[in-house]
């Protein structure tokens, strides 16, 4: 018999809202052959080095190059931020739809961009496992797609 878990996700800490994009700087896609490095100090992933430009996730803004719709407007479609996966015979449930909706959506930058920290790593990689496949980043490998969403601001 197959045993089901349901997990409600929510940020492990109170979240502020995202700054804006710096003055003179240009919105560029993170690319998907990038090094990305986790900054224990900000909490925040970086494009290149620890100190690089902060990675963000396009949440209100619709990434086009990975989906047709914000993920604020996903699980309008589907229910899709109800995400899975089985460990040790169990299925376990991730509710991803308030930590969507609530939390994230209402602290991103006027552009709808977060900056990617450990959670929302966590959820890139759950979401992409499930949807990667059909999703339009599915030419490129799996270990990369969870970058599709995914932005940066940069000065030329």
């Amino acid at each position: 018999e197959t045993t089901y878990t349901t997990h409600v996700m929510a940020p492990s800490a109170p979240l502020s809202t995202f700054a804006e994009r710096p003055t003179g700087a240009s919105l560029y896609e993170a690319p998907y052959e990038g090094t990305y490095v986790f900054n224990q100090t900000d909490g925040y992933y970086h494009v290149g080095t620890v100190d690089g430009p902060i990675l963000m996730v396009a949440i209100t803004k619709t990434p086009d190059r990975f989906i047709d719709v914000p993920f604020t407007q996903v699980a309008d479609v589907s229910n899709s931020l109800m995400l899975q996966e089985r460990i040790n015979g169990e299925i376990v449930l991730y509710n991803y739809r308030d930590f969507i909706y609530n939390d994230y959506s209402s602290k991103v930058n006027t552009e709808g961009f977060y900056g990617v920290n450990a959670e929302l790593k966590l959820f890139l990689d759950r979401y992409v496992a499930k949807w990667g496949d059909s999703s339009k980043a599915q030419s490129e490998p799996a270990n990369v797609r969870w970058l599709a969403p995914c932005y940066y601001y940069d000065y030329e």
